[in-house]
């Protein structure tokens, strides 16, 4: 495997990673790949260029041009500073018409990718001059910078902004058959929360069985004491009526410690229900919060996480080694 391998296998896999995220939402038929199509230099003595892929909207940019708006470029053999012009000669050329472009370098001997995310910034023009004689002017700006190997993304995630994209405001989500992962968090917090409630109901049958089997016991103990009050009753007066006093005392000392247990124990259980359905009740509204912030994002953005550009990696360098590169 040459490095013109590496470097066409490089880019096509970056190409059905973000064909998968445009799937996702239902956009992968809206965007045409101008690969081989060559674009002029402003320069009348520069040379024009071809990206190794150039994507553009298939129903035309608003504006009329002809650039594309996203643009990859790869490099295996060639240094980074120099993948780095290209992405300026694109930005510089189109007048900023050319809003993304991804540059990637390779290192198959290392197993590493740099994958650098540029985009057009609007400054003011202080230097007017022919080629730029308004007052503002359009210059690249690295937005994110990954270092990608099988096990690590350090600098992840990468986001791609579909209005840049597509030049218009993207459609309403609609995921796609097949597609069910947008719901997983709110599916998994309603199921949290329907498991906390049944937990919550189970622990109020267990105290109210509890407080049911304590009933006969405390009969039994009444029925006890007054057998006990009977016989005292038959002997000594002076010793009956000490006796009397002092089970009397007792018997208060008894019941006001039962009542506050029973209190504590009511307390606690209110407190612990209350506890267990504001919990699930917070989490079932978390989850729905975190499912509408991923179908938002989406809604806005293609983003590469870690684990996207980790198995990006690995799939590459697990080629280029079966293949001897």
């Amino acid at each position: 495997m040459t490095a013109g391998n590496v470097h066409e296998l490089a880019t096509a896999d970056l190409e059905d990673l973000f064909k998968k995220k445009l799937a996702i939402i239902g956009l992968d038929n809206e965007l045409g790949n101008w690969r081989s199509t060559g674009y002029p230099s402003r320069n009348k003595n520069g040379k024009g260029k071809a990206g190794d892929s150039a994507f553009t909207p298939r129903k035309g940019r608003p504006d009329g041009s002809r650039w594309p708006t996203i643009v990859f470029e790869s490099g295996v053999s060639e240094s980074r500073p120099r993948l780095r012009t290209d992405a300026g000669w694109w930005m510089a050329n189109s007048s900023g018409d050319v809003k993304i472009v991804l540059l990637l370098h390779v290192s198959s001997p290392k197993k590493r990718i740099f994958l650098e995310h540029w985009e057009t910034q609007t400054v003011r023009n202080n230097q007017v001059t022919r080629d730029n004689p308004g007052d503002k002017r359009t210059q690249p700006r690295r937005i994110s910078l990954v270092e990608i190997t099988p096990g690590a993304a350090k600098g992840a995630p990468v986001t791609l902004s579909l209005q840049k994209i597509f030049l218009r405001p993207p459609p309403p989500f609609v995921p796609q058959v097949g597609e069910g992962n947008v719901n997983d968090r709110e599916r998994d917090a309603q199921k949290t929360a329907k498991e906390n409630n049944e937990d919550v109901e189970r622990d109020d049958a267990e105290e109210a069985g509890g407080d049911d089997a304590e009933k006969p016991e405390g009969e039994d103990s009444k029925e006890a004491e007054g057998e006990d009050a009977e016989e005292a009753e038959g002997e000594d007066e002076g010793k009956a009526e000490g006796d009397d006093e002092g089970e009397a005392e007792g018997d208060d000392a008894e019941e006001a410690e039962g009542e506050d247990e029973g209190e504590a124990e009511g307390d606690d259980a209110e407190e612990a229900e209350g506890g267990d359905g504001e919990e699930a009740e917070n989490d079932a509204e978390k989850g729905k919060e975190d499912c509408n912030e991923v179908k938002n994002n989406i809604q806005r953005n293609i983003v590469f996480t870690q684990k996207d550009l980790k198995t990006y990696a690995k799939r590459l360098f697990d080629m280029t080694t079966i293949y001897g590169f």
